[in-house]
C-alpha cells in the first residue's frame, strides 16, 4: 500500500477511537517478539481497546532470552500517537521493546467481525485492521520449549502464544508477522438467535443506549423456498418473529436508528448438497453413487470407525467441500450393512460435536440396499475454516483421500472470509 493509502487507513482507526471514545478505557497491548542480532522483531502484535469499566493490570512480562512475551495497558491517546509514530517514525514500541521494521509498513483494512466470531472470541462486533512491519521477510518463530527459571514451561512458542494472547498461529498464519487492531462495538450487540419451528427468537444486549436507539433487520428462507424479509424494532431484549415456515437461511443485522451503522450481524447459512447428493436421494441414486466408488465427495467406511479416524474425515469435508461418508460400504464398494445405526448415529453426532473444532453439523440418513443397513453422513463444507481435529490436525479433501493441508492450502483456509 502507498504512504497515502497508510495515511488514509490509520485516519479511518483514529476515526473509529474518537467516535467510541466515551465506551473505551484503556487499551491492551501484547506482542510476541522475538530477539535477533540484539533486535526486536514482531511476531504478533494483539491490540484491543477495552470497554471503559473492564479493570485490566497487564501481566507479567515472560523474557525466554530470544522470545519475549509482553504486555502493556496503555491510553486511547497513546494508542494514537503510535499509530502516527508508525507513519512519521516507521516505529512501534511496547514497554521497552522497540520493534523493527523491513522495507516498508502496510496498514490494511480486513473486515467487520461479528460478535461470534471464533478467530478472536471478543464477544462484540468489531473493526478489524492489520500492520505489516516486516514485509520483506517472515519472522523466525521458536519451535524448541520455552524455559526459563521463573516463567512456565510451554512446549513451543506457538502454544505460548495461543495460551496468552488467544491467537491461533500454526492454524491462522496470515496473522503472524502483524499488528493486529481490533476496535469492538460496545454499544449493542446480537446476544442470541435461536431457531425454532416457525420462529426466530433474537435476543440484543445494549450497554449504555435505549432498545429504542437500535433497529433489527431479518432475512430467512425456509426449506420450501418461502422467504421472509423484516424490520423488528425493540421494546424488549428479546423479540419473537413468528413465520410460517421453519427457517434453513438466516440473516440477522443490527443496525444504529441515528446514524444506520451496522452494529453487529448474525448469520447461519445452510450448505445445500449438489442435486445429485442430498438426504432425499433414491436408492437407485445411493447405488449409483456407491457404483463410482471413493472420490472427491465420496468415502467409504465399512464398520464403525474410531473418533480421530471419523474425525479426520469430517474435517477434511468442512474444510474442502460437501461430501458424503457411506457408513457400511467397503473400500471396494461391496455393501456390508451395519448392526445398529441408531446407536452409530449417536456416536457420529457426538464426534462431530465434540472432536471436531469448530464442532461440524452433518445430517445422517439410514438407507437399505441389497437388504442391508447402510448409514449416509452429509458432510456441508464450512464456513469457519479449517475446521481441525481435538488434536489440533487439520486435514483436506484430495481426490480419495484425506489429508494434511500444504502451507498454502493452509494459508487458504486461515483467510478469513469477509
Amino acid at each position: 500500500m502507498s504512504g497515502e493509502g497508510n495515511v488514509q487507513v490509520k485516519d479511518e482507526i483514529l476515526s473509529i477511537l474518537d467516535k467510541n471514545k466515551e465506551f473505551f478505557g484503556a487499551v491492551r497491548v501484547q506482542s510476541a517478539i522475538v530477539r535477533e542480532k540484539g533486535l526486536y522483531r514482531n511476531i504478533v502484535t494483539k491490540i484491543v481497546p477495552l470497554y471503559k469499566n473492564k479493570k485490566h493490570t497487564p501481566v507479567e512480562t515472560l523474557d525466554y532470552g530470544d522470545f519475549v512475551l509482553v504486555e502493556d495497558i496503555i491510553s486511547v491517546e497513546n494508542l494514537k500517537k503510535e499509530l502516527e509514530e508508525l507513519i512519521s517514525k516507521e516505529e512501534f514500541r511496547i514497554k521497552a521493546y522497540t520493534l523493527q521494521k523491513d522495507d516498508t509498513i502496510q496498514f490494511e483494512k480486513v473486515s467487520l467481525l461479528e460478535s461470534g466470531d471464533e478467530l478472536f472470541n471478543l464477544g462484540w462486533s468489531a473493526h478489524w485492521y492489520m500492520v505489516r512491519i516486516n514485509e520483506s521477510s517472515i519472522t523466525h518463530i521458536p519451535t524448541k520449549p520455552l524455559l526459563a527459571l521463573k516463567n512456565p514451561l510451554f512446549p513451543h512458542a506457538y502454544h505460548a502464544i495461543k495460551s496468552r494472547m488467544g491467537l491461533d498461529l500454526l492454524n491462522h498464519k496470515r496473522l503472524q508477522d502483524r499488528i493486529i487492531i481490533l476496535l469492538p462495538n460496545y454499544r449493542a450487540r446480537i446476544e442470541q438467535v435461536e431457531i425454532k419451528s416457525e420462529q426466530l427468537a433474537i435476543t440484543i444486549e445494549t450497554q449504555e443506549n435505549a432498545l429504542k436507539d437500535f433497529l433489527g433487520k431479518v432475512w430467512c428462507e425456509g426449506k420450501e423456498g418461502k422467504e421472509t424479509q423484516e424490520d423488528i424494532t425493540f421494546d424488549q431484549q428479546q423479540k419473537i418473529l413468528s413465520l410460517e415456515y421453519t427457517p434453513k437461511d438466516v440473516y440477522v443485522c443490527l443496525l444504529s436508528t441515528s446514524t444506520g451503522e451496522v452494529i453487529d450481524y448474525w448469520e447461519r447459512r445452510s450448505r445445500s448438497f449438489p442435486k445429485e447428493m442430498n438426504v432425499d436421494m433414491t436408492i437407485e441414486e445411493i447405488c449409483e453413487l456407491i457404483k463410482k466408488g471413493e472420490n472427491q465427495k465420496v468415502e467409504f467406511k465399512e464398520k464403525g470407525v474410531g473418533n480421530d479416524k471419523l474425525a479426520k474425515e469430517l474435517v477434511a469435508f468442512a474444510n474442502t467441500n460437501d461430501g458424503i461418508i457411506f457408513m457400511g460400504v467397503d473400500d471396494e464398494g461391496n455393501i456390508k450393512g451395519l448392526p445398529d445405526t441408531k446407536k452409530l448415529e449417536e456416536q457420529i453426532m457426538d464426534i462431530a460435536e465434540k472432536n471436531c473444532n469448530p464442532s461440524i453439523t452433518p445430517e445422517t440418513k439410514e438407507y437399505t440396499v441389497e437388504d442391508k443397513k447402510i448409514l449416509a453422513i452429509f458432510v456441508p463444507i464450512g464456513r469457519h475454516t479449517p475446521y481441525q481435529r481435538n488434536d489440533g490436525k487439520v486435514f483436506v479433501r484430495r481426490g480419495s483421500t484425506s489429508r494434511n493441508p500444504d502451507h498454502e492450502e493452509l494459508i487458504e483456509l486461515s483467510t478469513p472470509m469477509n
